[in-house]
């Protein structure tokens, strides 16, 4: 296992020793804490998303206070700071869904705002659009056309480390592509040493990216065979003018 992979176990998040975790990113590691929710249950979630993209015309949503959970098809969108091809299923805390998925990774969220030094519940109820929320955004990489160009993510008073949980395994569900970061001018594949269900971690502004999913595949975008994943995301709200946009990164 390459050095710059940190695998933490535990039975609960919260329990974790926050110093240490930090201390790993902040001299660049990757941490990835093993099997935060069960196999099972990351693939009922992605029937379920597979099962809305099926049946839902897609939308685009911004994301302001009130915004609908929304799915939406992003290929190579204009709009978007970062160019990329995938589609994204978004959930706020002020809706409600059937997994009830602000309780059920209300820990997950809780340590994200511990290491990134804030309250436990900063950014889960903000009363204006010159604020943050937390988003659950899963997202889906279609074989032969997924994939998310080379960034950086903005490091402010909301966040430095980011958060994603992986929904897919690497070289069952897609072959070859995935999420990756470079450090020391080192490009690291991510997917081929975490599994279903796994939570990583690193610095928002390492880059990073999704490499393009089987390019050699023959396309189908009605498939649901590729890569999937979920970010834990702090995101800023319209009128902050505070933080800003994530910037692509040329490899």
């Amino acid at each position: 296992m390459l050095k710059s992979i940190i695998k933490v176990k535990t039975q609960n998040i919260l329990k974790l020793d926050k110093q240490k975790i930090i201390n790993y990113l902040e001299n660049d590691k990757i941490v990835i804490i093993k099997k935060i929710i069960s196999k099972k249950l990351c693939n009922s979630i992605t029937k379920y998303l597979t099962n809305i993209s099926h049946n839902t015309i897609p939308n685009y949503f911004p994301i302001r206070i009130g915004s609908p959970n929304n799915f939406r098809v992003n290929l190579e969108d204009q709009r978007a700071m970062v160019k990329g091809s995938f589609y994204q299923f978004s959930f706020f805390p002020w809706n409600q869904d059937v997994f009830n998925f602000f309780k059920l990774f209300k820990n997950v969220f809780i340590f994200k705002n511990r290491i990134n030094m804030l309250s436990d519940e900063e950014f889960f109820y903000p009363k204006s659009d010159k604020e943050c929320a937390i988003r659950l955004s899963f997202q889906f990489y279609p074989k032969k056309t997924g994939f998310l160009n080379q960034h950086q993510d903005p490091v402010d008073y909301h966040q430095k480390y980011l958060m994603i949980m992986n929904l897919s395994k690497k070289g069952k569900d897609f072959q070859k592509g995935g999420l990756f970061s470079v450090i020391g001018k080192k490009k690291i594949m991510i997917d081929n040493f975490s599994e279903v269900g796994d939570l990583i971690f690193f610095k928002a502004d390492i880059p990073h990216g999704v490499e393009l999913i089987d390019p050699k595949s023959s396309p189908n975008l009605l498939e649901d065979k590729g890569r999937w994943m979920a970010l834990f995301a702090t995101n800023k709200l319209p009128k902050n003018n505070r933080i800003k946009n994530s910037v692509e990164k040329k490899s």
